[in-house]
């Protein structure tokens, strides 16, 4: 009896063990363990049937040739040498083949379309890849990937990727490859493709005549001829810097600030005169104040001589033949040599001695703010009170007052009338809004002192109470310098030697602090954060206001 258990043990045991060898050298599909000679895990899914990968499905970790058939398997690997720092390469095994694809049901998602790239990448290309795979490849300059393995335009200017200085328009194609840029036309172009703009600049505008006996194409075609000949001599002539220190400045760069600006044809034939029976265009150039010299330019000299500017656009020669009545001759006008905005027929028309003289018909205007010829804009900051309250102990007004920050180009200024009794007309005048300073000249007797310039911000700090830090910057060297260089006010027709924009440029309102001769009143900023708008709380003391902020009346009892 205990041989035959003993020999009904072992039995037992090897009858276990051959079961258990006999299962492992079998493939068990759905098992959850990806073995070989299976494509993917997975037993009558969409995706994998019976171990085998389904149409459209393919494994995210692999590429294939067709897009029907079984790929290899690959893998992201760091290189500090291609875009990106990465590249995918192929994985291989221990007998240096490729590995077949293979990859569990939740790795695989529907095959995408041929990946071919207009330029090599760190990804190889003419394979097909998992849709989900292409959304990680480097894509061609202009180009994203969504969902597809197929490269699609990028959008830049919606998606906010363009270089385009913030006064440019950004303009897609209609192919929607690349962008281009372009100045807002009340702009001044500063770098090509309208990566720069100024506010500042000049526009010079120039009048030609042409024979009525031309077709208007070819005359319009003749005027842009002109019109790059006349940027050229103001270029030679130093008028409009170029070299080295103004790198972007050449002709196409003259020619692409005035691209909306069109070569305007007067269809009105003259009729009187030694232009009789021809017909005027008119050439506009528009220059960054930036690149040019003011100082020269208020001159004018060059066009200062009519013969010796005809003479130097010497292309008009070229479309005028021989003997035959000129196609193309500049148009004239006569001002006094002295004072350039009046017009003459003798000398007696000009004052003080000036010389009548035969000019180029043109014009130059210093426009800034974008091309407003307005050098300093004034307006009410959208502000409002919200509430007034007195403290009796103290004996002081709290003015809560709130102002609009919407727009970065504007420095805000807070004032009070200033007067001192008795009154006199020009302190009364300080609470009426329309005889404010900084406005354009009137014709009342108070209004006959205002000037929208830089030069009436004397003025207005004088005659209003303004917080301390306005007084200081007014009276301080840098603006009163700059002032001083402009120059515009020595004699008529003289341009300035820089732009009001530029001196006004300041990273802070004027509104808080002390009020200038007021010595207990002070106005704090509100610490709360708000969006498009600030709060200033007004302390004013009521001895304050009555001295110098206020008309004071007796009301009879």
């Amino acid at each position: 009896m205990y041989l035959r258990k003993r020999v009904l043990y072992l039995g037992v045991i090897l009858s276990l063990f051959i079961a258990k060898h006999t299962v492992s050298g079998q493939r068990i599909c759905g098992n959850g363990i990806l073995e070989p000679g299976e494509q993917c895990e997975g037993i009558n899914t969409t995706k994998c049937n019976a171990c085998n990968i389904s149409a459209p499905y393919m494994c995210t970790n692999a590429r294939r040739t067709l897009s029907n058939s079984i790929g290899q398997q690959i893998e992201w690997q760091n290189n500090a040498s291609v875009v990106g720092g990465r590249q995918l390469v192929l994985l291989l095994g221990s007998d240096s083949l490729p590995i077949a694809e293979q990859c569990t049901e939740i790795n695989m998602v529907i095959i995408g379309e041929l990946y071919s790239p207009l330029v090599e990448t760190s990804v190889a290309k003419d394979f097909f890849y998992a849709i989900s795979t292409c959304k990680f490849f480097p894509p061609d300059t202009y180009f994203e990937f969504k969902d597809s393995c197929v490269q699609t335009p990028l959008d830049e200017c919606v998606a906010g990727l363009s270089e385009c200085d913030k006064n440019a328009f950004c303009i897609e194609p209609t192919n929607g490859i690349g962008y281009s840029c372009e100045c807002d036309p009340d702009f001044f172009v500063g770098k090509h493709n309208g990566s720069l703009c100024y506010e500042s600049g000049i526009e010079i505008i120039m009048n030609i005549t042409a024979s009525t006996a031309g077709n208007a194409q070819s005359d319009r075609e003749m005027m842009v001829v002109l019109r790059r000949n006349i940027m050229q001599i103001l270029i030679n002539n130093s008028y409009i810097y170029t070299g080295v220190e103004y790198p972007d400045v050449d002709i196409a760069l003259l020619e692409e600030g005035v691209k909306e600006y069109v070569i305007d044809e007067d269809t009105n034939v003259i009729t009187t005169g030694v232009f009789t029976s021809r017909k005027i265009w008119r050439i506009v150039i528009r220059v960054a104040t930036k690149y040019v010299n003011l100082q020269l330019i208020s001159k004018s000299l060059i066009f200062d001589n009519y013969t010796e500017f005809t003479t130097t656009l010497d292309s008009l020669d070229n479309y005028n033949s021989p003997g035959d009545s000129p196609m193309y001759i500049v148009h004239n006008t006569h001002k006094c040599s002295n004072y350039k905005s009046r017009t003459c027929t003798s000398n007696s028309d000009c004052i003080s001695g000036g010389v009548c003289n035969e000019t180029p018909d043109f014009s130059v205007k210093v426009m800034t703010s974008g091309g407003s010829t307005e050098p300093l804009a004034v307006s009410t900051s959208s502000s409002s009170i919200l509430s007034v309250t007195y403290d009796s102990l103290e004996e002081m007004l709290n003015v809560r007052v709130r102002y609009s920050t919407d727009d970065d180009n504007v420095i805000d200024i807070l004032y009070i009338p200033n007067v001192v009794p008795l009154v006199t007309a020009l302190e009364a005048a300080s609470f009426n809004s329309d005889e404010f300073p900084c406005l354009p000249i009137g014709t009342g007797s108070i209004v006959q002192d205002q000037e929208n310039t830089v030069c009436c911000l004397n003025r207005f700090e004088n005659r209003y109470t303004t917080v301390l830090e306005f007084g200081t910057f007014v009276t301080g060297s840098v603006f009163t310098s700059e002032i001083a260089l402009q120059q515009s006010r020595l004699m008529p027709n003289t341009l300035p030697l820089n732009n009001s924009i530029d001196i006004l440029k300041s990273p802070v309102d004027f509104t808080t602090g002390s009020f200038k001769n007021m010595p207990r009143s002070k106005s704090v900023l509100d610490p709360a954060k708000n969006n498009g708008y600030k709060d200033v709380n007004l302390f004013l003391a009521v001895e304050d206001i009555q001295t110098k902020g206020a008309i004071v009346t007796q009301i009879p009892m």
